[in-house]
């Protein structure tokens, strides 16, 4: 376990290093060839500073401007990034930028309907709603079905819901246990539901969310457009008023990215799932 410890910090220091000395990370990832295939998965697709500058392009290319992209953060290893891949999450950064009403980027094709923007200028939802926060995110990527109720594709938070919804953390409202659909944000946002997450995703259950509505636009148009291909709705993090939260949808059952529409707070339908995003 030392040798392989040791092994894993010349592999990072390598890495940070430059392309002059890949020969030599080259060999290291040889030596570890019988101790991690995942890890060995990932040199070729997501080595971190292959993933820093593709972040960067992409991001560059839908805002239209310079954007640095910093570090992964520290608690990001090779081999949480082979299980996440497994399990179907990613790591994308967002920068601190303001997507307001009148804003124009490049990549920018849908933006949140004027229901959104109203409800911030009215103090609905939080003013700050439109505006991104800089930092990693680990996205889940899990797609959705395409019929009521079903199962998300290759879920792998399914065993854990079925888990907590016979413990009663989630409601144990439904035919199909490891269904993401029929609960809410008063069951998913609590404590004992987030720990449940973070055993399964190993992180910490402070980091984890649901998305917030300007992220899931962002995000999604950047790397998902599939997600808006669903008529199943999604939970957002933003709170309106009391009772209501934001989900993506309108009352037509179309779920565009510029779709966004309130729901009360417990409502549990058989076309409202959620998705966790963990922020870092």
């Amino acid at each position: 376990m030392a040798k392989q410890n040791t092994l894993k910090v010349e592999i990072e220091e390598l890495q940070l290093a430059g392309g002059y000395k890949q020969a030599k990370a080259d060999e290291v990832y040889k030596m570890l060839e019988q101790t991690s295939d995942l890890v060995l998965k990932l040199k070729e697709k997501l080595p971190f500073n292959e993933l820093i500058k593709s972040e960067k392009q992409k991001l560059e290319a839908f805002f239209g401007m310079t954007i640095e992209v910093p570090s992964l953060p520290s608690e990001v290893t090779y081999e949480k990034m082979a299980m996440w891949q497994e399990q179907n999450f990613e790591l994308h950064y967002l920068p601190d930028i303001k997507m307001g009403e009148k804003d124009v980027f490049p990549g920018w094709k849908k933006k949140p309907n004027d229901s959104f923007y109203k409800y911030i200028k009215n103090g609905k939802i939080d003013a700050s709603a439109d505006q991104l926060k800089a930092g990693w995110i680990l996205v889940d990527a899990t797609q959705k079905p395409d019929s009521r109720g079903d199962v998300y594709i290759n879920d792998a938070l399914g065993e854990k819901i079925a888990e907590m919804r016979q413990e009663g953390i989630i409601r144990n409202n439904s035919q199909t246990a490891t269904t993401r659909f029929r609960t809410n944000p008063l069951r998913l946002n609590t404590g004992e539901a987030k720990q449940g997450f973070s055993e399964v995703l190993g992180v910490s259950l402070r980091q984890i969310e649901l998305p917030r509505a300007i992220e899931y636009n962002v995000i999604g148009q950047m790397h998902h457009k599939e997600w808006e291909k669903s008529y199943n709705f999604e939970w957002f993090n933003d709170k309106l008023g009391n009772n209501d939260y934001l989900v993506s949808g309108d009352n037509y059952g179309n779920c565009k990215f510029s779709d966004i529409k309130n729901m009360a707070c417990n409502e549990e339908r058989d076309n409202l799932g959620f998705r966790l995003f963990i922020h870092f």
